[in-house]
């Protein structure tokens, strides 16, 4: 796998880091987080990506044929949470954005794209001193 999870019901967020993009991989990620036992329904989630570049491929085409396609179980899942997409260049944020467009008519959801983990961090009311622990005991490889 090329994420860690690391769930936090105090602050009522999941967090994922990649460490390179494997199509497909995001749904693993998501499958996994619902598995965990610490993940209530409607957690916000926070995906981390500013270590990676993004293909081009992910445009808004792509993702709405991929929401289409493949998300709709996940989303009755995923209702009522903050959903925080952060990336590390302003060509990812572009891609990042478009997600979230996609998404903007799907009840439930609130999902944006961050270039700042401050900002992040503010939007789903995390503190900005808190620290995400991705240590093996509470993580996914």
């Amino acid at each position: 796998m090329s994420f860690q999870i690391f769930v936090d019901p105090d602050v009522n967020c999941t967090f994922v880091r990649y460490s390179k993009f494997v199509q497909g991989e995001g749904l693993s990620a998501i499958n996994q987080i619902i598995q965990n036992s610490r993940f209530r329904h409607g957690m916000n989630i926070l995906r981390d990506t500013r270590q990676i570049v993004l293909p081009d491929k992910l445009d808004y085409a792509w993702f709405k044929n991929d929401f289409e396609d493949i998300y709709p179980r996940e989303h009755l899942l995923m209702q009522g949470s903050l959903f925080a997409w952060l990336v590390g260049s302003p060509a990812d944020y572009a891609k990042a954005h478009s997600w979230a467009l996609v998404t903007r008519t799907m009840s439930g959801q609130n999902r944006r794209a961050f270039r700042n983990m401050d900002a992040a961090k503010d939007w789903l009311d995390i503190p900005v001193n808190y620290t995400i622990n991705y240590a093996p005991d509470y993580s996914t490889k």
